[in-house]
Formats: structure tokens, C-alpha cells, sequence
């Protein structure tokens, strides 16, 4: 994929930051790689259209992934495992339950085969 770059209205290409969107394979630009595309200036980002990473440069030269939506990525990814653990012990609690009502009454009340839906 060619990189597509988006200046900001009003203010010169040199001095905008610049924004880039273009592939996670695709070398993101620098002022040490002259080329077709602008050079970045601080504060110029680069998104990966196909991961939906946002980068950011300070210096023109080097890029960083943005650091909040990194930790945002990784919170949701917790969450996520999280919630797959937590389905995993009511399922078990509905069959420890179920268990428990057997020794009881030595019947099952309601059947749970899956309690979390």
C-alpha cells in the first residue's frame, strides 16, 4: 500500500504535523530517509490501517507506539481473559450446585448445563 499522508488545514506542510496512514509493513517516514512524502515533524502520527496502531514521532526520526492506546489494548485484552476465567468458575459453580443438590434430595431440581448464558 502506498502511505497517504493529512496535513492540518491552515498551517504549512512544513510545519504541520503530519499524519500518515499506511500498512504495518510499510516503512513509516523519517528526516534521514528523503523520499516523496514530506518529512514528520514532532508530533506527527502514523496509523496502520491495518492493525489500527497509532504511532508518534518526538524527533522526526524515531516512532512509538501511542502509549495510552497501547495500555488501553492491553486493559481490554485483561478484561477480555478476565471474563473468559470468571464464566469458567460459574460454570463449575452450577455443577458443584447441582452436585450438592443431588446429595440433598437425591435429585436434581434444574439441570444447568451452562449457567453464565
Amino acid at each position: 500500500m502506498t502511505v497517504k499522508i493529512v496535513i492540518n488545514p491552515n498551517q504549512s506542510i512544513e510545519e504541520s504535523p503530519k499524519h500518515y496512514f499506511g500498512l504495518s509493513t510499510d516503512t513509516k517516514p523519517t528526516i534521514a530517509l528523503p523520499g516523496s512524502l514530506p518529512a514528520p515533524t514532532v508530533g506527527s502520527d502514523f496509523i496502520e490501517t491495518d492493525n489500527k496502531a497509532r504511532y508518534i514521532t518526538g524527533d522526526g526520526t524515531s516512532w512509538f507506539q501511542d502509549p495510552i492506546e497501547k495500555a488501553m489494548k492491553d486493559l481490554k485484552a485483561s478484561i477480555d481473559a478476565l471474563k473468559e476465567k470468571l464464566d469458567e468458575i460459574a460454570f463449575e459453580a452450577g455443577k458443584i450446585r447441582t452436585g450438592h443438590e443431588r446429595n440433598l434430595w437425591g435429585e436434581v431440581i434444574e439441570e444447568v448445563e451452562n449457567p453464565v448464558n
